[in-house]
């Protein structure tokens, strides 16, 4: 069982740096693929479609950490998403990597939860875990932000996410132990 976490090098913050810190120290074995990431490392979705018309299933953007991941993260079983929530949505970097991940979706369309969605490419799809994080965390904003990570897993053919609020340190080892017992 493989797992990729995606998580952001943002260290501005001690609730950051722990995180990260708890991150590579709890998951050191080969089946995890740690990605860090900063906005300056992943480009802009062009919205050229190029994806679905130049090159099917690739981005056409390449030189960059999503040109890399990419492979790790089609043939992954859970992809755990860990970034800085800020009014109820993720950070520039993790919303970057989301966007860019639309070649794993065809052009084409089906209803899926009764909702016109676009078909899959692959029939192989990720469990998704989404850890995010902040000192402080407003109700409204979980709730926002657990709205949107649904509607994200919807689009991209995925069950409800598993969602983690992080807004002290000790918080991390909980949800660290938790997501390990799930992925096993």
């Amino acid at each position: 069982m493989h797992t990729t976490i995606i998580y952001e090098a943002q260290n501005d913050s001690p609730l950051s740096q722990f995180i990260n810190e708890a991150l590579v120290n709890h998951f050191t074995s080969p089946d995890f693929t740690l990605l860090e990431i900063n906005k300056d490392q992943v480009h802009t979705c062009l919205g050229c479609f190029g994806c679905w018309l130049k090159t099917p299933g690739k981005c056409v953007i390449q030189n960059d950490l999503i040109d890399q991941s990419t492979p790790s993260f089609i043939q992954s079983d859970y992809v755990i998403l860990v970034s800085h929530i800020r009014y109820g949505s993720y950070s520039a970097a993790t919303k970057r990597v989301l966007d860019r991940m639309i070649p794993n979706i065809l052009p084409f369309f089906r209803i899926y939860k009764n909702e016109m969605h676009h078909q899959l490419r692959y029939e192989h799809t990720a469990k998704q875990i989404v850890i995010a994080y902040n000192e402080s965390i407003p109700p409204e904003e979980q709730e926002t932000f657990l709205k949107l990570t649904k509607a994200n897993a919807t689009n991209f053919g995925l069950d409800d996410p598993m969602v983690f609020f992080c807004t002290q340190p000790h918080d991390i080892a909980f949800i660290l132990n938790t997501i390990e017992k799930q992925i096993q």
